[in-house]
């Protein structure tokens, strides 16, 4: 897992090519003009999303893990607490979906709370669970999460 703002964003560059693309695109954009949406950057290799988020209590969301991609959470506007911890610490609550990639989980017992202001990123790869879309200072949040195919 990766915490960082976005000022620092090119030294992660040399985590693959794929990742290297999801820099170039990050570093292209003007922030503050982002609108919500989906942005093509190399077919399924990597894309975003950008969306208004309704937080929740921790206790209402789920850890969420991904096999294929990682995750990069960009917060735009206002504020939003993401959970981390350790994937195999965590136990399955149903059948990980190979379509989506995506498995969901029930809380353990170590997790690490982050609180992303606008800049502020976290890189999740998929010995990282996370539970994001819980609720900071603000009741919603404006974010944009880039996918990453793993080499």
């Amino acid at each position: 897992m990766i915490f960082d703002n976005i000022r620092s964003i090119r030294q992660y560059e040399g985590l693959g090519s794929n990742f290297q693309k999801a820099v170039q695109f990050l570093e292209a954009l003007d922030l503050s003009r982002i609108s919500q949406g989906d942005f093509e950057i190399d077919g399924r290799k990597v894309y975003a999303f950008a969306n208004w988020i309704t937080l929740k209590k921790p206790e209402e969301v789920l850890y969420e893990a991904h096999r294929k991609y990682a995750d990069i959470q960009l917060v735009l506007q206002n504020s939003e607490v993401i959970y981390t911890a350790q994937t195999p610490d965590l136990t399955m609550t149903g059948e990980f979906d190979e379509q989506k990639d995506i498995g969901f989980y029930s809380d353990g017992k170590h997790s690490t709370r982050l609180t992303l202001f606008p800049g502020d990123f976290a890189v999740f790869f998929p010995e990282d669970a996370h539970k994001p879309c819980c609720l900071a200072e603000d009741p919603s949040s404006f974010k944009l999460v880039v996918k990453v195919r793993l080499e």
